[in-house]
């Protein structure tokens, strides 16, 4: 089934895929291939979804990967070195509540991001941080950690877009003010700096 999609063209790939995943709705290559067909076409929005449904099918099925969160991680990093940004952010956003209760997220999270960091897979440690911050949008260490990250590997603009983010959700961490006054100051944003 694999090998036919990657021969045909879009539509045409899309509906073996489709037929393979009615077929043998377990395998979970089927529905990372047809994400990855999605995103390579430009219909990032459809990854998630797809994802979303593999993880159901899975759950209802019963299957051990189901609740593998090393699983769902080791395929988020292979789907970021092949050039899918898009579902490696939905593989880890769909496992990222994996075996992980409530009141283990932050400590659990954070440890997966910086090893995520550790083994190269930038954007998968991104999207943790993502998550983190969603459930913990006051917590100046994240904030911190994520606009390291973003400092290290992103973009000065997307650095900068996460900082008044941090500082609009923690006004009081002087730290993140500071921080972002010193990147402007470096980028020469003089008056902004101030």
């Amino acid at each position: 089934w694999l090998a036919l999609a990657r021969l045909e063209e879009y539509e045409q790939a899309r509906k073996v895929l489709n037929n393979a995943r009615k077929k043998v709705p377990s395998e979970p290559q089927i529905w990372f291939t047809a994400a990855k067909l999605e995103e390579a076409n430009g219909n990032v929005h459809n990854v998630q979804k797809i994802l979303e449904r593999a993880m159901r099918q899975f759950a209802d099925m019963k299957l051990k990967i189901s609740d593998d969160r090393d699983f769902w991680q080791q395929q988020a990093e292979q789907a970021e070195q092949g050039g899918y940004a898009g579902v490696a952010e939905g593989l880890i956003r769909v496992s990222a509540d994996i075996n992980v209760l409530p009141h283990e997220r932050r400590r659990v999270w954070e440890a997966e991001a910086e090893s995520l960091l550790e083994r190269g897979a930038v954007h998968c440690a991104r999207t943790v941080y993502q998550c983190l911050l969603q459930h913990f949008n006051t917590k100046k260490k994240i904030w911190m950690a994520a606009a390291q990250l973003e400092k290290k590997h992103g973009s000065a603009e997307a650095l900068d877009a996460l900082l008044k983010k941090a500082t609009t959700m923690c006004p009081k961490a002087w730290p993140l003010w500071l921080m972002g006054a010193k990147e402007k100051w470096l980028a020469g944003d003089l008056t902004g700096a101030r």
